[in-house]
């Protein structure tokens, strides 16, 4: 872990964000839950208070570097490139409005290993990357780049197959009136235990396919929030 990935600029912020749920092994998550910034979840007296919750906001390559250190221990199946995906691209103007940066998102598993039984987890990294400033350390040290956001989600083993390539097939669009659009709707919700709002969500970005939606909620399920149920 290299201080000089990170940028020395403090106004830049790098977040951990754990989805709580189950998962295969023993799926405990109070290691990760001590930084997460899911605001529902957050442990501790005085969860809602301000202070609270930019005190899980780190900023600063010292700030950064001190918050992974306290991660749980993990290991990556690197030597398994099918259980891992990067995608990346350029953005004009995403640094201050005038340099150019790279979105990089990376989704992949990871086995924990803290006393005792180690389980397994999914994870989705997304960096963003950008020139070094003139004369940083950075810079000095000969970095192509350097690491102005990192965005850290933790989630329920989901596997590989949920990134696959044509993995979620979704017919287009069928015309439904609203009426139609809301009876399925109610369908959907009745199998699975959805609400409507979220089931009518589904369904739209599935094509209006019930029998895909119904599909798709099962093998998901442990990643919907508790507001998508009824």
């Amino acid at each position: 872990m290299h201080v000089a990935a990170y940028t020395t600029d403090r106004t830049k912020a790098h977040g951990i964000q754990a989805v709580v749920g189950g998962g295969k092994g023993k799926a405990k998550w109070d290691d990760w839950m001590r930084q997460s910034r899911n605001l529902k979840r957050m442990l501790g007296k005085g969860q809602g208070a301000p202070e609270k919750r930019l005190s899980y906001f780190h900023t600063g390559q010292a700030d950064i570097i001190k918050a992974l250190t306290r991660l749980p221990p993990t290991q990556h199946p690197l030597d398994k490139a099918d259980n891992f995906v990067v995608d990346l691209y350029a953005v004009p103007n995403l640094v201050d409005g005038t340099a150019d940066g790279l979105m990089v998102t990376i989704q992949g598993e990871l086995t924990e290993k803290p006393k005792g039984e180690a389980t397994l987890r999914s994870f989705t990294r997304s960096f963003v990357l950008a020139a070094p400033p003139a004369g940083s350390p950075s810079a000095a040290a000969g970095w192509p780049c350097v690491i102005i956001s990192d965005q850290l989600v933790i989630r329920s083993y989901s596997g590989p197959d949920f990134f696959a390539p044509d993995s979620l097939v979704v017919k287009p669009n069928i015309a439904l009136d609203q009426g139609q659009q809301l009876s399925m709707a109610t369908q959907l919700a009745a199998q699975t235990g959805l609400t409507q709002a979220f089931a009518l969500n589904c369904l739209g970005e599935l094509g209006w396919d019930l029998e895909k939606a119904v599909a798709v909620v099962a093998q998901i399920r442990n990643q919907i929030p508790p507001e998508g149920w009824a």
